[in-house]
């Protein structure tokens, strides 16, 4: 009996470790931990990292009523993070168009990347961005390191085919949305401006207005505060004196002790620096509005405000400001080129650019010359293109000659006339005409683009121009622009000498929306096409031009060879 005893007792260890190791296997290992351990556990499981990214346009009062709230979007994000770490990215007053000046979207794009990551959620697609392209890089990039994506109000899987057409759909009324209402601010601003209505900040020196009729209701306005009125005069005589420069002419009015006009609708951390600066002291000579009136791309507006500053002292002003430019160093380094981005090759229609060009002989060597050469000549050689090199000197002085020709002394009335009758006549009956052959040359254009012949940088810009044009078609140009325009011609011709190359080529590019020039037998053939702004002016002046003379000038109207362009102004040697 004791033997048995014995032998029972020798296997009981054996038996009970055996039994608790088949135990440990059968145990999952939160509950083998706490077995273990006498006292409950305290250390923490790692939980994933999941990133809720909110944005908003506008948080301002007035966008309240229109966009959920940022509170609200991270809200509605985290009912669906049960389990997860989370961090959230946050974009304030930020548009969906463009993602690269989202700092906040950058560093969750960065973490993703980095793989610490696992899961995105947003209130809505359009939350991430409303541009397609971009919201195709932004999958990719959770693709590549297996990021799943979550939509609070969507039910987006771009897991399966199914849902990632369904995401690109959604994207593309996403951008649609976006694009149609940039057009209706554009349109809402542009009919704010017709009417001469404010647009943003009121300017320096204007104060709102408030009133009560007879029935007691209130009524707003706006009105030049008296005092700062007198320093904004004060301001512009001294500078069209020419004695005083930006820098100097702000010492003088702080020595003076005049206030600094600011705008009422600045904000107050503006206020802590109201002293007189030269960059405040330009900003106010600079500004247009104070004369009643201003241009904006092409167009000239009145303001309902009263004019505080005349013509003729905005004219010194401005005359004053241009002869302060320093000029551009002219050397073999640094040369100004004043048609580059205007001068096209007529014969492969691409545009040219300037360089310097080192002459071949003995008499020579050693000495470089400014030419004009096409794109696809200098990509590709004379295999590409045989137009020869345009001489800078001489091109640009024929375009100067040009100019010139356009002047017309003592016949002022007549040209009114003239555009008068171009206006309500020729221009009206061509209008179809000239959409048309703006439809077939942005529909060539398009064919162009897609066979590769043209870069998508030189097809945005041409497209742009062109459609610029046709939305001008409708505008009937008045005799006050056109008299503006003889003005400004005059002065421009007047002041050549003395302009920069930078004014000069910013007037250049004013004019003109192409030259092309084409050495042909007879010798240098350029063709000018003005601007649509300045279209009816050139075209009146040339007919005046043919009706005084008997003989012909050197300037006419031809059309191109190709067929495709309407009729451009040529000055042929």
């Amino acid at each position: 009996m004791s033997d048995t005893t014995s032998y029972t007792s020798a296997l009981l260890p054996i038996i009970v470790s055996v039994s608790k190791k088949a135990a440990d296997a059968l145990t999952p290992a939160a509950q083998k931990e706490s077995c273990m351990n006498s006292s409950p556990s305290h250390e923490k499981v790692a939980r994933p990292l999941a990133a809720i990214y909110v944005r908003q346009s506008r948080t301002d009062e007035d966008a309240g009523t229109h966009n959920i709230s940022p509170d609200m979007q991270e809200q509605a994000c985290r009912k669906l993070l049960d389990g997860y770490e989370v961090q959230v990215f946050s974009d304030l007053n930020r548009s969906g168009k463009e993602t690269s000046k989202r700092s906040a979207y950058l560093e969750m794009l960065r973490l993703v990347d980095d793989g610490v990551i696992t899961k995105v959620v947003a209130y809505e697609l359009s939350r991430i961005t409303r541009d397609v392209g971009d919201q195709a890089d932004f999958f990719k990039r959770l693709a590549a390191r297996g990021v799943e994506f979550v939509s609070a109000r969507e039910h987006i899987d771009v897991s399966s085919p199914e849902g990632e057409f369904g995401a690109v759909i959604l994207g593309g009324s996403n951008q649609l949305q976006r694009k149609q209402i940039q057009r209706r601010v554009r349109d809402a601003i542009e009919r704010k401006r017709e009417r001469g209505d404010s647009i943003g900040r009121l300017l320096p020196g204007l104060v709102r207005t408030e009133e009560r009729d007879a029935q007691g209701r209130r009524t707003t306005g706006i009105a030049w505060d008296p005092t700062h009125v007198a320093t904004i005069r004060e301001l512009f005589a001294e500078y069209a004196s020419g004695s005083h420069s930006f820098r100097s002419l702000a010492r003088e009015m702080s020595r003076r002790g005049h206030a600094l006009p600011r705008s009422v609708d600045a904000p107050p951390r503006e206020a802590q620096s109201a002293e007189w600066t030269p960059e405040k002291v330009r900003g106010l000579l600079s500004n247009e509005k104070y004369t009643g009136a201003y241009a904006f791309r092409g167009r000239r507006y009145e303001t309902t405000h009263a004019a505080i500053i005349d013509a003729s002292t905005w004219s010194a002003c401005v005359r004053i400001r241009m002869g302060a430019h320093k000029p551009l160093r002219v050397n073999r380094k640094n040369r100004n080129y004043l048609l580059s981005g205007i001068l096209h090759c007529a014969r492969c229609g691409t545009s040219c650019s300037g360089f310097l060009h080192r002459e071949s002989g003995r008499k020579s060597a050693n000495r470089t010359w400014p030419y004009y050469i096409c794109a696809t000549h200098r990509n590709l050689g004379r295999e590409g293109c045989a137009q020869p090199y345009f001489r800078q000197p001489e091109i640009e002085a024929a375009t100067l000659k040009f100019l010139q020709a356009l002047m017309i002394p003592g016949l002022a009335e007549a040209v009114d006339a003239a555009i008068a009758s171009y206006a309500g006549q020729e221009r009206k009956s061509n209008r179809q005409t000239r959409r048309r052959s703006i439809d077939e040359r942005l529909k060539r254009l398009a064919d162009l683009f897609e066979l590769g012949d043209r870069t998508k940088t030189e097809y945005v810009a041409r497209r742009n121009d062109l459609l610029i044009e046709r939305n001008q078609l409708e505008a009937q140009p008045a005799a006050a622009s056109i008299a503006l325009q003889r003005q400004r011609l005059e002065s421009i011709v007047d002041d050549w000498s003395v302009m920069t190359d930078e004014e000069k080529k910013r007037v250049l590019q004013m004019i003109f929306s192409e030259i092309g020039a084409d050495h042909t037998v007879n010798g240098l053939k350029i063709e000018f096409r003005p601007r649509p702004v300045w279209e009816p002016y050139v075209e009146a002046v040339l007919a005046r031009q043919r009706q005084a003379q008997d003989t012909p000038v050197p300037v006419t109207t031809s059309e191109r060879k190709t067929g495709l362009e309407p009729a451009t102004l040529t000055l042929a040697r």
